[in-house]
């Protein structure tokens, strides 16, 4: 399960970075702007490992809810997203 959110992360990076880099979209925006593309951009890299995850969990690929639901760390994405917005206003 951790491996399917070490081969999206990159992935995910690397598809927002793109128009990043040609237009030079992180030089013109203002701090703001900055931290709520990164929190978009963590949000749907949350949300699409979540939902690889579940989508395997159903075919029976993997056994996301075998054991513990709790303590696992899919459990923390969507929190985690809306606990680092928050942390800026601290």
């Amino acid at each position: 399960m951790f491996l399917i959110a070490f081969i999206i992360s990159p992935v995910v990076s690397a598809l927002f970075s793109l128009p990043g880099v040609r237009y030079a979209l992180w030089i013109k925006l203002e701090y703001w702007k900055k931290y709520l593309l990164l929190g978009l951009i963590y949000a749907v890299n949350i949300i699409t490992i979540l939902t690889v995850t579940l989508f395997l969990d159903a075919k029976g690929k993997l056994d996301y809810f075998g054991a513990d639901a709790e303590g696992s760390f899919g459990m923390l994405y969507i929190p985690s997203a809306g606990v680092y917005f928050l942390l800026v206003f601290w």
